[in-house]
């Protein structure tokens, strides 16, 4: 009998043949303008304390993103680095997750137009969920995922956000997301890849869409 995995993120893992998507919650996300249509991922490390991403426009596509991203996923924090090794420009998001998600997000460098640092805090209402298709690494989200049924609870803006996955060894793992407004404190039960909680994503990315938070080209 086929034992049970669980990918105890909310990084959705779907695998289908060689096809591999992750869901990425997404802060400052408009679930009517996805940002990711035109993005491919590189799962660069996975474990129960982070998830490492590298960021990439598919082919012959100009979707906005800087010549290195890299977006970092765990437990309570969040942080994508979009630091420009061609210029003389750095940029970085971190945020702490908790009732909220509490971002501060820097710029500097010659090629900045507003160098400098701010801080903004994010609901759940700022919270836009997109499916990106991983190119490489994919194995590496479920190669310590043991144990039967799990979950995530994750947070909200006044409440929980959850999030389960399950599936079989024969090659499908499945994911839900569910963002509620009352609740109770966030917590997060994982075994394999970094736990996200819900409140994270690319608010401050370098996308066309616009998602910069006024600091950077």
């Amino acid at each position: 009998m086929a034992s049970k995995f669980i990918l105890a993120s909310l990084l959705g893992l779907a695998v289908a043949q060689t096809t591999t998507t992750i869901n990425i919650p997404w802060i400052g996300g408009d679930a009517m303008d996805n940002p990711m249509l035109k993005m491919n991922a590189a799962i660069i490390s996975a474990n129960p304390s982070a998830t490492t991403i590298s960021l990439a426009c598919i082919p012959d596509e100009d979707c906005g993103l800087f010549p290195a991203e890299t977006l970092v996923v765990g437990p309570s924090t969040y942080n994508i680095d979009m630091s420009d090794p061609n210029t003389d420009f750095t940029a970085t998001m971190d945020c702490v997750i908790a009732a909220s998600a509490v971002c501060k997000e820097t710029a500097g460098g010659s090629e900045a137009n507003f160098p400098g640092s701010s801080t903004t805090t994010y609901d759940a209402e700022s919270v836009a969920t997109y499916a990106l298709t991983v190119t490489a690494g994919a194995e590496k989200l479920s190669a310590k995922v043991t144990g039967s049924l799990a979950s995530v609870t994750s947070v909200a803006s006044s409440g929980t956000a959850s999030g389960t996955a399950s599936g079989t060894v024969s090659g499908t793992v499945s994911g839900t997301r569910s963002v509620s407004q009352s609740g109770s404190a966030p917590s997060a039960t994982h075994t394999g890849a970094a736990a996200g909680n819900a409140i994270m994503g690319g608010g401050f990315l370098g996308v066309a869409a616009g998602l910069l938070g006024g600091l950077l080209l």
